[in-house]
C-alpha cells in the first residue's frame, strides 16, 4: 500500500565490500585509466573501490504540491563506488563531493564534476566519492569486468507483467522525432527509482564511522552532491525528508551543473514538464546551479528550457540558492578540453565500441565551464561551513516566450547578461549556444585592441577583476593569459 514520504532516518547500506584490486582488475574510471591518466600519488591520495549493496523505496509523485509517494518498499541495488581522498586523514578538509557519474557515453565519465573541480579538490584536501546509477553504464561494468562487476544492477522490483511502458521524457522525444541516436536506452528490467534512497544512504556511509566505511578515521564534516543528475528532484522532493541519526541533514549541499529538468521518479513515472514548479524549488541546504547558455533553451543535446525554471537567488537559512549562467558556453563545449575524464580506449575496446562524438578541440575555446564552476564549488564550500555568501550575478538576457525565444546579444554577436568573463567581455570571437565559434580577422581585433600585447593586458585585467569578485580563482588567471598569448593574431 503507497505512503507519503515523511522524516526518514537515513542508515548506511547493509553491505559494503572494498575490491582487492590486485586480483580482480583495475577500476574502470580510475584515475590512472581515463583518457588524461592522473598520478594521485603526486598529490599525496589514494584512490579505492567499493562494491555496495542496499535496499531502496520507489516512488511516484503524481502531485507537484505535494510530496512523493513510496509505491514499492521492496527494492534492491548493487552499485559501485570510487574513492579519491587524501592519504594522510590529517590533511582531509573534512569536505566531500559527492558525484554521479554521467552514463551518456556508455561508460561512466566524471568530467562534469571532478573535471572540472579536480585542481581545487586536491589542493583543498577535499575527498571526493563517483557512483554508478545508469543502466548503461551498469551493463558496461558487467561486460567489461564480469567477474569484478557482475552483480551491479538496479533490478525492477515489479513483476515484468505490471511494468507497463516507460514515462514520457522530453529529451528521448526530442532525439526521436529528429532522428538522433539516444544515448541511453530504458529498459524495463532496470529501475532507475532505487538511486533517490541509495544516493543518501551512500552520503550516510560516507559520515559515518563504521569500520567499513571508506572514511573510517578520517572526520567528514560536510558532503556535497556535484556534477550532472537530476538534482532538483532531490532538492524538491527528498532533501527536507532525510536526516541523519543525530538530525543533522545527510547531504549539505548541492552545485549543479547543466541541469536538465527533473524527475525520472521510476521507470514508468514522466519527467517533469517544462513549466514544472518543482525545477527551481529550494531546499534546506545551500544550492548553486550552474547553466550553460546552451542549456537555456531547445538546443541539443540539451533541449530541455532551463530559461523556464530560473531559481531565483535567496540568502535566508534554509531558503539558501544561486542561480548562474555561462554566456557564450554551448553545451558541446561544457567540458575542458586540455583533460579528459572519459574512460580509456581499453576499456570502450572492451565493448567493441569507442567514445561518441569525440569533441574537436579548439585552439581558442571557452574555458569559463571549469573556471566558473570551481569557483563555484570553493564559494559553495565557504558558505557552507563559515556562511560566507557567494556572489550574485544577472542571467542572460532573452527575448520572446516559450517556445519562441532568442538570445539578445551586442555588436559583436555574443550574449548580454550572466557571468561576465574575458571570453564577451574582452572577446576575439563570437560564441553560439551551439558551441560555434567565429573568430574575428586580424583587422577586427586590431580595430579593438590596436595591439596583441593590449589584448592580452586586457585579458589579465579582466581575470583579475573576476578574482577580486570571487568568480574565480587565481589559478584561472594563468590559464586565461595563456591562452590569449596563443592567439592567432
Amino acid at each position: 500500500m503507497s505512503r507519503k514520504l515523511s522524516k526518514t532516518i537515513v542508515h548506511p547500506p547493509r553491505e559494503v565490500r572494498k575490491f582487492d584490486l590486485a586480483k580482480e582488475g583495475h577500476t574502470v574510471g580510475g584515475a590512472a585509466y581515463l583518457e588524461t591518466p592522473i598520478d594521485l600519488g603526486a598529490f599525496d591520495y589514494v584512490e579505492e573501490e567499493y562494491l555496495i549493496k542496499g535496499d531502496a523505496r520507489v516512488y511516484s509523485w503524481p502531485d507537484a504540491n505535494d510530496v512523493p509517494i513510496i509505491v514499492n518498499e521492496n527494492g534492491h541495488y548493487c552499485t559501485r563506488i570510487i574513492v579519491r581522498k587524501p592519504s594522510d586523514p590529517q590533511r582531509f578538509s573534512g569536505v566531500v563531493c559527492f558525484e554521479s557519474f554521467n552514463g551518456s557515453f556508455t561508460i561512466d565519465h566524471s568530467n562534469a564534476g571532478w573535471g572540472l573541480c579536480c585542481e581545487e579538490i586536491l589542493a583543498s584536501g577535499d575527498a571526493w566519492v563517483g557512483y554508478t546509477k545508469d543502466g548503461n553504464c551498469l551493463e558496461s561494468l558487467r561486460k567489461i569486468n564480469p567477474a569484478k562487476y557482475g552483480e551491479v544492477q538496479f533490478p525492477n522490483p515489479l513483476p515484468e507483467q505490471e511494468r507497463g511502458e516507460p514515462g514520457w521524457d522530453p529529451l528521448y522525444e526530442y532525439f526521436h522525432a529528429h532522428g538522433i541516436p539516444v544515448p541511453i536506452e530504458l529498459d524495463s528490467s532496470y529501475e532507475r527509482g532505487l538511486v533517490f534512497d541509495m544516493t543518501f544512504q551512500l552520503n550516510a556511509l560516507i559520515k559515518s564511522r563504521q569500520e567499513n566505511s571508506p572514511f573510517h578515521g578520517y572526520d567528514v564534516v560536510k558532503t556535497i552532491g556535484i556534477g550532472i543528475n537530476d538534482y532538483n528532484t532531490y532538492i524538491a522532493g527528498f532533501q527536507d525528508y532525510m536526516f541523519l541519526p543525530d538530525e543533522r541533514p545527510v547531504i549539505d549541499g548541492y552545485l549543479m551543473y547543466m541541469t536538465g529538468g527533473g524527475g525520472w521518479i521510476s521507470y514508468h513515472e514522466d519527467m517533469f514538464g517544462f513549466t514544472d514548479p518543482r525545477c527551481s524549488r529550494r531546499c534546506n541546504v545551500p544550492v548553486i546551479r550552474v547553466e550553460t547558455s546552451g542549456d537555456l533553451r531547445d538546443i541539443p543535446p540539451h533541449p530541455l528550457w532551463a530559461a523556464l525554471w530560473r531559481c531565483e537567488d535567496a540568502d535566508e537559512p534554509g531558503n539558501q540558492s544561486r542561480w548562474y549562467e555561462i554566456p557564450g558556453l554551448g553545451v558541446c563545449a561544457a567540458f575542458r578540453q586540455d583533460i579528459s575524464c572519459f574512460a580509456c580506449e581499453e576499456d570502450y575496446a572492451k565493448l567493441n565500441t569507442s567514445r561518441r562524438d569525440k569533441e574537436k578541440a579548439e585552439k581558442y575555446w571557452n574555458q569559463m565551464c571549469w573556471h566558473i564552476y570551481a569557483g563555484a564549488y570553493h564559494n559553495l564550500k565557504l558558505w557552507i561551513l563559515q556562511g560566507i555568501l557567494p556572489p550574485k550575478a544577472d542571467v542572460i538576457q532573452l527575448t520572446g516566450e516559450y517556445p519562441k525565444m532568442d538570445f539578445v546579444v551586442d555588436e559583436h554577436g555574443n550574449h548580454i547578461g550572466g557571468v561576465r568573463h574575458p571570453y564577451v567581455e574582452v572577446p576575439a570571437a563570437r560564441f553560439d549556444d551551439d558551441s560555434t565559434i567565429e573568430m574575428f580577422d586580424h583587422e577586427k581585433l586590431t580595430s579593438l585592441y590596436g595591439t596583441k600585447e593590449a589584448y592580452i593586458e586586457k585579458v589579465r585585467q579582466y581575470a583579475g577583476k573576476m578574482v577580486e569578485e570571487r568568480w574565480i580563482l587565481p589559478m584561472a588567471v594563468e590559464a586565461l593569459v595563456r591562452q590569449a598569448e596563443e592567439l592567432e593574431w
